[in-house]
């Protein structure tokens, strides 16, 4: 019988990472600025403070590790600055960023580098949670806390901690799409469209939450639904070739539920040749992608078996 094209699974749902927010320079040194300049500015200034301040300034040029180095410091002479906790957290999740994907290769060097990558999470972990002792009331490490417990797979504390981040500031979008991913991932996909719908609500204009509310709907098989919210994401964006590429598996699941039931030939065949065009605007825009490029070998197929019959 004819080969029978086997259902793509949805592309993942793009996380939103939150960029480090780095504090200015002036804002954990309590008092006034010391007045003059240069080394006569530095005199007054708390040791853990100018640890803090060369921190900052490593970050600024990109040198993580130094940058970490550099926030240990200020909390060995000072515990109880919550940013200093925040600073360090976020150059350990940037220096692990840094290095991702400079390893290609064999699977002993990924494994090492997941291994890497697992150990600096926790570490961030450990500071945010150190913020948070200190600062219950801290939007972003609460945010940031909930970003990297997502990363490590922990979904019920992810949620917990978007959840305190949205307490303090409620309409933040990032959170919000952050933590309709988080439900996702735990395949509780009816409180990830709750979440999604609510930060389209926010900005209607936003792709990813339209992108991810669809991804949410193919997972339920609510696939008129998807095929909605798909189509939203490449109004906003059109060179989005994710949201081509499942658009195509929505039109191709379209398709393949007529040739299950044997009606309606003609439009089943219509909604392949959709499902056949959004393939290729995917593989046209990003020509790396081997799903859209196998997709079309097999559909292509299908629809040549079919019209053979």
């Amino acid at each position: 019988g004819p080969t029978s094209v086997p259902p793509q699974p949805p592309r993942p749902a793009a996380v939103r990472q939150r960029p480090a927010r780095l504090l200015t320079m002036g804002c954990c040194f309590s008092g006034p600025n010391p007045a003059g300049s240069g080394d006569a500015m530095y005199q007054n200034m708390t040791q853990d403070y100018m640890e803090f301040k060369a921190g900052v300034v490593a970050a600024e040029a990109h040198d993580f590790e130094k940058a970490i180095k550099h926030y240990e410091n200020a909390i060995v002479y000072n515990k109880k600055n919550p940013e200093y906790f925040y600073n360090l957290a976020n150059a350990i999740q940037e220096a692990m960023n840094l290095h991702t994907g400079e390893e290609a290769g064999d699977e002993m060097a990924e494994a090492e580098h997941t291994a890497r990558e697992e150990e600096a999470l926790g570490r961030a972990q450990k500071m945010y949670m150190e913020v948070i002792k200190l600062d219950p009331n801290h939007h972003a490490a609460w945010y940031n806390l909930g970003y990297v417990q997502e990363e490590l797979q922990l979904f019920d504390s992810a949620i917990k901690s978007f959840t305190e981040a949205l307490k303090l500031e409620p309409n933040d979008k990032d959170a919000i799409i952050n933590l309709g991913n988080t439900y996702m991932n735990s395949e509780k996909f009816d409180e990830s469209i709750v979440q999604y719908k609510k930060a389209i609500e926010l900005d209607s204009a936003c792709v990813m939450s339209h992108y991810n509310l669809a991804s949410a709907y193919h997972s339920i098989f609510d696939i008129k639904s998807a095929m909605k919210y798909f189509k939203c994401a490449i109004e906003i964006q059109s060179d989005y070739a994710d949201a081509h590429f499942n658009l195509g598996i929505c039109y191709q699941d379209e398709g393949a539920k007529l040739k299950e039931s044997s009606k309606d030939k003609k439009t089943m065949m219509e909604f392949y040749e959709q499902a056949l065009k959004h393939y290729k605007e995917a593989l046209k825009l990003e020509s790396e992608m081997d799903e859209a490029r196998e997709a079309i070998d097999l559909l292509m197929t299908e629809m040549a078996e079919a019209n053979g019959k």
